[in-house]
């Protein structure tokens, strides 16, 4: 409630009662807390939040990490979230279904960088948990062609996952789409 009031400070003032009187530390609170943190781009807090929970012996699930990634791609510090958005998808169970909003800016600065590598780590990291969409293919995609990189694989497992090449890839493929 006090967040939705955008009183940050008192959110602050709950959570540390909460901290302080619990044993038992649910992760949805921390999340809520970074959340609004990561909205206001208050990013040094939100990882202090994030630095405090681990300290004390807990670990955070992916989609902390991820809404953490999320914050720094908000600054503008796009090689810190993409990162993140690794370890997200690394410490990512099951039941966590990413939105891919974080994973496909970060194959947008991996195709800038012409990091097919990394590219690659979080193609794998996330069909642990999710089938890649076109979107990410594209993603990839474009950081092979930015790269350099044949391309002839890539576009034999987008076939292999149900997508025929369409014009998008077309125009990925003549260098038309950065």
């Amino acid at each position: 409630v006090l967040l939705k009031m955008n009183d940050i400070v008192g959110a602050e003032k709950a959570y540390e009662e909460w901290e302080s009187k619990h044993v038992y530390h649910d992760s949805r609170l921390i999340n809520l807390l970074l959340t609004a943190y990561c909205k206001e781009g208050l990013m040094e807090k939100a990882e202090a939040l994030v630095d405090q929970f681990v300290k004390k012996g807990r670990t955070p699930f992916g989609n902390t990490w991820y809404k953490l990634a999320g914050g720094y791609f908000k600054v503008g510090q796009a090689s810190k979230a993409a990162d993140l958005t690794k370890k997200a998808l690394a410490s990512g169970s099951n039941e966590w279904t990413p939105d891919l909003t974080n994973v496909l800016m970060s194959l947008n600065y991996f195709a800038e960088q012409k990091n097919v590598e990394a590219a690659e780590e979080m193609m794998s990291l996330l069909q642990r948990l999710v089938t890649p969409t076109r979107d990410i293919y594209h993603g990839l995609l474009k950081t092979y062609v930015n790269a350099g990189k044949p391309v002839s694989d890539l576009l034999d497992r987008m076939k292999k996952d149900g997508m025929e090449a369409d014009e998008e890839t077309e125009k990925i493929l003549a260098g038309e789409v950065h």
